[in-house]
């Protein structure tokens, strides 16, 4: 009994005298040694029976009455286990609640501010006008006033998108704050029943849509034409929705005798770039592409940057992740013995994204290992994708992966030892959300063989094609929303790619002659016609 129920309720009894072994004190609930869970559950079919164990195969409690009846033969768990097992799946769910709850904040946030955007940008355009219609005087009011009903109409489009874009975020976060005071509810009872109930009601529930950062709004801009009495029409210019086609424009490009296999960005605009097989550099832009830094004789295969600013590497032909000191030493971080960490990535919540395996292979067995888990920074491991709902294997050999401003997770997945691969979009527990295999038009004649990926700051997926020299773009849903051929700006044999703080992207690749390579740096800019136009990116 707790220390409250013994001063207010069992002293009226004189029995309670005896019940002083057991008391637990409130203040003491949740603190490590303090707190045992309540597992006492009765049983359904046969409520006078207490339940005993937990069938993982039903997923469901059992007495032993059910025992004996129904679940010979099957595989269980102890109830404390299963506590703590559904307990920290539901506290992983906890964590991606709070996660949407304050994306949907910071989207009311900005959805506000567009409003704001969409009556400053009204209250100018409008006084604009006005401005032309008095220097035009009564000779161009006609046009001023048809001008006029244009931009009102532009602006009352803006407005109800914005609405219900507003309406649309509200609805989704009470919704999703509904879902995260169940949680926290049946976390807090402490009781097992609650807690299965609960963590099944979690895993059926359907997450709402989320509102993009960058909602459907397009925006519109007031070009003034000159005043020339022969083309009034001109006169006033025109509201136009603003293009949203992308460019590419090389900037910078650093020649070297390297290829660079991986490239990582870092919080303060630099990249980390790694020569496979000889050093590790770190570069920065100022005029030009420079060296700031280089580490000689390590092989390093994937890389991140911790919220701490500490370089986490995987070494090839090692199991143990290593932290890269300022003075250049290598310290110990993770060991995965006898398995090899590949993918490495880093969440916005500082969740960290690894992908393990027992070694590169395409021939898989019962006794592979491919998983990808989730750890906190601290090392401590918060989930493994590995099996999906009916055991299947997710994965062959995932390659990289990213997460995007939802914090939906993108693994590239290679399926032949030919580096053939595919896009897949996994949620929690378990789930492949979507596959992208390529486009039956780009990859006709190549098949689609994806090396690196990135997300751009409006959510838009961007994959890197080796073997076509194409960067595949694609919307949060995995349908093809354009592509860039690389061709077209002189990258002729791409090897990896990344956007970094700043929306730059650097690609390596190889150069023109075999001994000669060259990083190329390029900027994405907004209003110019490529290949054929997208939006979103």
């Amino acid at each position: 009994m707790c220390d409250k129920c013994k001063r207010k309720e069992h002293v009226k009894f004189k029995a309670a005298e005896e019940h002083t072994s057991n008391v637990i004190k409130v203040a003491d609930i949740g603190k490590d040694g303090s707190f045992q869970p309540n597992l006492f559950v009765l049983c359904d079919k046969h409520p006078e029976q207490k339940i005993c164990i937990f069938c993982k195969k039903c997923n469901q409690f059992v007495c032993p009455v059910c025992l004996s009846e129904k679940h010979r033969d099957h595989y269980f768990e102890s109830l404390k286990v299963t506590y703590e097992n559904k307990l920290q799946s539901l506290k992983y769910f906890q964590d991606r609640l709070q996660e949407d709850l304050d994306f949907h904040l910071s989207c009311e946030k900005e959805l506000s501010y567009r409003t704001k955007s969409n009556e400053n940008f009204y209250e100018n355009a409008r006084k604009t006008i006005l401005e032309q219609e008095e220097r035009l005087k009564k000779a161009i009011g006609n046009e001023a006033k048809s001008r006029l009903e244009i931009l009102e109409d532009r602006v009352k489009e803006m407005k109800i998108a914005t609405i219900k874009a507003q309406n649309k975020n509200d609805n989704a976060q009470k919704e999703v704050g509904a879902i995260f005071d169940v949680v926290n509810l049946a976390i807090d009872t402490g009781s097992l029943k609650s807690v299965i109930e609960t963590e099944q009601s979690v895993k059926a529930w359907i997450e709402p849509q989320k509102t993009d950062r960058v909602i459907d709004i397009i925006p519109i801009e007031l070009n003034c034409g000159p005043i020339d009495q022969t083309q009034i029409s001109k006169m006033f210019g025109s509201l136009e929705k603003v293009s949203d086609t992308v460019q590419f424009e090389v900037l910078h490009s650093y020649r070297s005798k390297a290829i660079f296999n991986t490239i990582q960005p870092c919080k303060d605009g630099s990249v980390w770039v790694s020569n496979k097989y000889s050093c590790l550099r770190n570069m920065e832009v100022c005029n030009e592409i420079q060296q700031r830094q280089e580490i000689k004789d390590i092989s390093v295969e994937e890389m991140l940057e911790s919220d701490e600013g500490e370089v986490i590497l995987s070494l090839t032909g090692h199991s143990k992740l290593v932290t890269l000191a300022n003075d250049g030493k290598l310290r110990d971080f993770i060991d995965f013995s006898p398995l090899i960490a590949r993918p490495l990535h880093i969440t916005k919540s500082g969740k960290i994204v690894i992908g393990i395996c027992e070694e590169i292979s395409y021939k898989l067995s019962t006794y592979s290992v491919r998983q990808i888990i989730i750890l906190e920074a601290s090392g401590k491991r918060l989930h493994t994708f590995e099996f999906d709902d009916e055991h299947k294997r997710i994965l062959t050999y995932a390659l990289k992966a990213t997460t995007n401003i939802n914090n939906d997770l993108y693994v590239i997945d290679k399926t032949s030892k030919h580096k053939h691969g595919r896009l897949l979009s996994l949620a929690y527990p378990n789930k492949v959300m979507w596959t992208y295999t390529g486009n039956t038009t780009l990859n006709a004649t190549l098949q689609f063989k994806p090396n690196s990926l990135a997300v751009t700051a409006t959510g838009n997926i961007v994959l890197l094609d080796t073997d076509t020299k194409v960067l595949h773009i694609l919307d949060i849903t995995g349908a093809l929303q354009t592509f860039v051929s690389l061709l077209n700006y002189h990258v002729f044999s791409p090897e990896s790619m990344c956007i970094d703080v700043l929306g730059r992207m650097w690609i390596s690749c190889g150069g023109l002659s075999s001994d000669s390579y060259m990083t190329y740096f390029t900027k994405i800019f907004q209003g110019m016609l490529v290949v054929m136009s997208f939006t979103g990116f």
